[in-house]
């Protein structure tokens, strides 16, 4: 008898069979999967929108998300400001490296460096501002010569603003910067804009312009200033005063060349107002040596001459260190007697000049004042009771000059 083939449906049955009892219940075996189907042929032609149910075409990106979102595109779309650095230094800002291209951040700057006051360029700046920016200047380092350039006639007072501004700028290299080469580039600095100034051509700040605006009704020698920023360059290299001849010499420098100034600003040429001058600005610049002696010691600074501390055996350690005691007494005593000895020759000078000259020295009555309130304390440097600011000296001042 010829045996039947059994055919493919019946095969599939089995097999079905045999592997569900293998898998435990009915599944399908792993090799049995159900073919994937086949992706339809992409059509050349662009795809229409989706359409809803109800057959509404879907709302535009633009429209869901509203006006906020095309704002925000128009932003992204703009171009960015150029990341081009003006010329010249800033107020105060400065593309930071490493931030957003063409975003500048504000920069901080320590309160201990020194920062010259420009302008940027484009910006308008009168001379009515430059005056203003001179003025508060020295109002806010120099406030007691602030007080005695106030009571000069009104033809003679911007100048010495002017003059005593820029004394302030340069006074500031050797104050706030200990490092030569630092103090060296700044420096060069004041020296190129006062090149640059008297060649008529100032630089963008306000001390320079309001220079600037009073040598076009003044004769102020050059000289005088070029004294002014030499003498802070040499303290830069060497800050120590071997003898009390040497800070003779710095007060001449840093501090007559002022007063020169002043007379040359009110056209004052007298050998006597000269030599009045001169000894005006030894006394004064030795006085402000002594008041600045608290503050240097803070700084690690000692500025008082060699010779003197060896003659009373005064460490430079125990002046850091705030400790009074006699030998550094009679430091004090030694140093302001000198600068005593030249304020009187000053004051015995000035009496045989004209009225007009008795404001330029003005500031005898601020230095008078503080070598009688010394002598109070035994000439300790380190009283607080010198270091507050006289509430009566404006009146002081003038008093002194409705005197005159």
């Amino acid at each position: 008898m010829e045996r039947m083939r059994p055919e493919p449906s019946q095969i599939a049955t089995a097999m079905h069979r045999r592997g569900g009892r293998r898998m435990g219940g009915g599944g399908v075996p792993s090799a049995a999967k159900a073919p994937a189907p086949t992706p339809a042929p992409i059509s050349a032609a662009p795809s229409q929108p989706s359409t809803s149910a109800a057959g509404a075409q879907q709302p535009k990106w633009s429209e869901v998300v509203g006006r906020k979102a095309k704002r925000a595109a128009a932003r992204a779309a703009a171009p960015l400001p150029s990341t081009k650095r003006t010329p010249g230094p800033t107020l105060g800002k400065r593309a930071l490296p490493g931030g957003r291209e063409g975003v500048n951040r504000p920069l901080r700057v320590p309160k201990r460096a020194a920062v010259t006051l420009t302008v940027p360029p484009g910006s308008k700046l009168s001379y009515v501002d430059a005056f203003e920016k001179a003025s508060t200047s020295v109002r806010k380092h120099d406030y007691e010569n602030f007080l005695c350039t106030l009571s000069l006639s009104s033809k003679t007072r911007a100048a010495g603003f002017a003059i005593r501004a820029f004394n302030v700028e340069v006074a500031q290299v050797q104050d706030q910067i200990r490092d030569y080469k630092i103090g060296e580039m700044r420096i060069k600095f004041w020296t190129d804009a006062l090149n640059e100034t008297y060649r008529g051509n100032p630089p963008r700040s306000p001390v320079m312009l309001e220079l600037y605006r009073i040598l076009q009704k003044c004769s102020l020698s050059k000289r005088y200033f070029k004294r002014l920023i030499d003498i802070r360059l040499e303290r830069l290299r060497n800050y120590l005063f071997l003898d009390m001849n040497e800070v003779e010499k710095y007060a001449e420098y840093s501090t007559s060349s002022i007063y020169y100034l002043m007379l040359e600003a009110h056209n004052i040429t007298d050998i006597n107002a000269d030599h009045a001058a001169s000894h005006m600005g030894k006394a004064h610049g030795i006085i402000n040596l002594i008041r600045s002696i608290p503050h240097n010691a803070r700084d690690r600074v000692n500025m008082l001459p060699q010779d003197t501390l060896m003659r009373h055996n005064v460490s430079t350690e125990a002046i850091f260190q705030g400790q009074m005691n006699q030998g550094l007494q009679n430091v004090i005593y030694d140093i302001t007697s000198c600068g005593k000895l030249h304020l009187d020759v000053a004051i015995s000078l000035k009496s045989k000049l004209d009225k007009n000259v008795d404001l330029i020295f003005l500031p005898i009555v601020c230095l008078e004042r503080y070598i009688n309130e010394l002598r109070k304390v035994d000439f300790n440097v380190f009283d607080t009771r010198l270091q507050k600011r006289d509430s009566l000296l404006p009146m002081r001042v003038l008093w002194k000059k409705l005197l005159h």
